[in-house]
C-alpha cells in the first residue's frame, strides 16, 4: 500500500493520436526517433531508457526456449522489469548492434556520447513545435503506449507489470482508454425481439 501512496499516478486526459506521433517522429533526428519508439514500445520513463545499452541485454530461459530481454531498472519504483526484445524494440537494438561503432547507449549523439534528459526534452519540444502541435510531452508517449496496449486487448495485469505499478487501480488511472472516444448505447436485447421492435408493437 505504501508504494501506491508514494507513486500515485495523476490522471491525464490528453491522449496522443497516431498522426500526432508520426508527425513529430517524421521530423525528428535519429536519436529522438529512437527514444520516442523506445518509450512507446516499453512504456518506461525516458530518464531510465537513455541509460540503456548493449550491456543491459540478457539471454534467459523462458517457456523452454532462450530469449533476449532488456532489463530496465525503474528509477521511480526501484523495480527492474525484464522486457522481451521483439518487434520494433528488436529492430532498434539490432540496428544499433549493426552500426560500425557500437556505442554504450542506444540513444546517443553522433559522437557516441550520452544525451542529458533535459537536452533530449528540449530537442523533442522543438520538433513538437515544428509539427504545430501543443500539449505534447515526452511522457505522453509512455501513456499512449500503455493505452494502445489496453485497446489492443492486452490484459491490464500485464500492463501493470510493465509499468511497475503496485496496484492495478493505479494502472487503470494511468491508462487513457478510460476516456473512450464515443459512448455506446445499451444494446442488450429484451425478450425475443429487439427493444425497438417491442416498443413499436406496444405503440
Amino acid at each position: 500500500m505504501q508504494g501506491d501512496q508514494t507513486h500515485t499516478e495523476k490522471k491525464r486526459e490528453r491522449m496522443i493520436k497516431d498522426n500526432e506521433f508520426t508527425s513529430v517522429y517524421g521530423l525528428a533526428e535519429n536519436s529522438v526517433q529512437r527514444l520516442m519508439m523506445l518509450i512507446y514500445r516499453t512504456c518506461q520513463r525516458p530518464e531510465d531508457l537513455i541509460k540503456a545499452g548493449p550491456a543491459n541485454i540478457k539471454r534467459i530461459e523462458h517457456e523452454g526456449r532462450e530469449i533476449r530481454v532488456l532489463p530496465i531498472k525503474q528509477g521511480k519504483t526501484g523495480k527492474t522489469v525484464d522486457i522481451v526484445i521483439a518487434g520494433d524494440l528488436a529492430d532498434i537494438i539490432n540496428e544499433h548492434m549493426s552500426e560500425k561503432t557500437v556505442w554504450p547507449t542506444f540513444v546517443h549523439t553522433r559522437a557516441g556520447k550520452k544525451y542529458t534528459y533535459s537536452g533530449l526534452v528540449a530537442m523533442f519540444r522543438r520538433y513538437v513545435t515544428k509539427a504545430k502541435l501543443t500539449d505534447f510531452g515526452m511522457y505522453d508517449l509512455k501513456g499512449k503506449g500503455a493505452t494502445d496496449m489496453y485497446r489492443a486487448g492486452m490484459p491490464i495485469e500485464r500492463i501493470q507489470h510493465l509499468l511497475g505499478h503496485e496496484s492495478v487501480t493505479t494502472t487503470e488511472v494511468y491508462i487513457k482508454a478510460s476516456l473512450p472516444d464515443v459512448a455506446m448505447p445499451n444494446m442488450r436485447q429484451i425478450g425475443a425481439k429487439p427493444l425497438s421492435q417491442a416498443l413499436a408493437i406496444a405503440v
